[in-house]
């Protein structure tokens, strides 16, 4: 996912942008296409400045992000309950399903990247993650 503030971009009045990467009525999420093109940016800066370095550590460094999310997942679920549910930023409200369904695709593409940080670390000399069981 990536970490920044909420758009403001201008939309028709009383619209508000919502973000590329949320999944649209009919129409598939964005996120992975988006991700692949943020990585292949990341890597090719990279390479212009200079490094030369494994880009297995960039990935790596990519996927691991996810955990900066794993305090999401506990306090949506501890507020499913309210009557008003937030949208992004907090300005305005959304549909619980809308805002749990969008928020459900990006927990599940995050679980992908962690899995593949899970894979990648012993790979690249670092040991390996605990279990947890």
């Amino acid at each position: 996912m990536v970490d920044r503030p909420p758009c403001r971009a201008r939309t028709a009045p009383g619209r508000r942008a919502r973000s590329g990467a949320h999944a649209r009525r009919g129409r598939p999420p964005r996120l992975p296409e988006l991700a692949a093109a943020a990585y292949e940016a990341h890597v090719h800066g990279l390479r212009e400045s200079g490094w030369r370095g494994d880009e297995r550590l960039v990935r790596l460094g990519m996927c691991a992000s996810a955990l900066k999310y794993d305090w999401l997942a506990p306090l949506m679920l501890a507020r499913a309950d309210e009557a008003r549910q937030p949208d992004y930023g907090g300005r305005g409200e959304a549909p619980a399903e809308r805002r749990y369904g969008e928020r459900g695709l990006g927990f599940a593409f995050l679980a992908g990247w962690a899995a593949e940080a899970r894979e990648l670390a012993p790979l690249l000399g670092f040991p390996a993650a605990p279990t947890g069981r």
